[in-house]
């Protein structure tokens, strides 16, 4: 058996699939032989049997890319905050890309089941069978990909839109034309975090359902990214993660801006007569 996994290890490295096919074959033949296995029924049924075990293993390399590799891959795009991932690995066309492994390796390695027909124009047809199959596949893959593209760019455009119209962006720009660049950053931050693909989404130390921050966000108003804008500046400016103090300023907004402003209002109305409080 050691002879004959290098012989086929030699073979295969050189590309001679002929050789690999009548060692292959050779030894199929001796196995059903010694199982006692008549002579001539053993010659007819030594390239069925070496056939099936080439569809077996490309079959089962089917299930494993579907069933592992891609469960596997489809849970590490979802820890990553990139959106080419999103699109490269979308579910249907790693599917496709799946469907690919069986044919190629049937295509591949048939040869080795028929290797007194290496020039027949019945392996010829068989390997053009494939080919077609492969080629459609193919097909299939490059329109999944497309298709994926234009979803994920096509929502995208439509929450950006949703988030301006939510907060009435054309308003606050005029009225902030001097945060103009901070009013668009948050809106691209608020659309990042709208068409995340993670389950959860960090802020201010606790992990969030994306859905619960999703859900948030598009209920926030122009009242809110005001609010924002104007916290953003009383605070200091040496803020070490600013998308983080941003993404959570956004978050809370909706909890923390009536007190936010009613203690501007004390502090104007009663701040000169009181003196200012310095809380630490």
């Amino acid at each position: 058996m050691k002879e004959v996994i290098d012989t086929v290890s030699v073979a295969l490295a050189n590309g001679d699939t002929e050789n690999v096919g009548n060692v292959v074959m050779q030894e199929v033949n001796r196995t059903l032989l010694s199982a006692g296995v008549d002579e001539v029924w053993a010659d007819k049924i030594d390239n069925l049997i070496v056939l099936l075990f080439i569809i077996g293993i490309a079959l089962l390399a089917n299930i494993i890319c579907r069933k592992i590799i891609l469960r596997v891959v489809a849970k590490l795009v979802k820890q990553t905050k990139a959106t080419w991932d999103d699109i490269v690995f979308n579910h249907k066309v790693m599917v496709n890309v799946s469907r690919m492994v069986a044919p190629i390796l049937i295509y591949i390695a048939i040869p080795i089941a028929f290797p007194e027909h290496a020039d027949s124009d019945l392996l010829d047809f068989l390997r053009r069978l494939c080919l077609i199959y492969i080629i459609a596949v193919f097909l299939r893959f490059i329109s999944a990909l497309f298709t994926a593209v234009y979803q994920v760019y096509s929502e995208r455009e439509q929450y950006r839109d949703l988030i301006r119209e939510n907060i009435e962006y054309d308003i606050l720009a005029k009225n902030n034309p001097a945060d103009r660049i901070r009013l668009d950053e948050l809106v691209e931050l608020m659309l990042d975090t709208v068409c995340s693909k993670r389950s959860s989404i960090r802020i201010a130390g606790d992990e969030f359902p994306t859905e619960v921050v999703k859900s948030r966000f598009l209920k926030l108003e122009a009242q809110h990214i005001q609010y924002v804008l104007d916290s953003l500046k009383d605070n200091p400016p040496h803020i070490r993660n600013i998308k983080k103090y941003l993404l959570a300023a956004l978050y809370n907004a909706p909890l923390t801006i009536e007190n936010y402003y009613a203690a501007q209002i004390n502090h104007d109305l009663y701040g000169r007569n009181r003196g200012d409080v310095n809380w630490k």
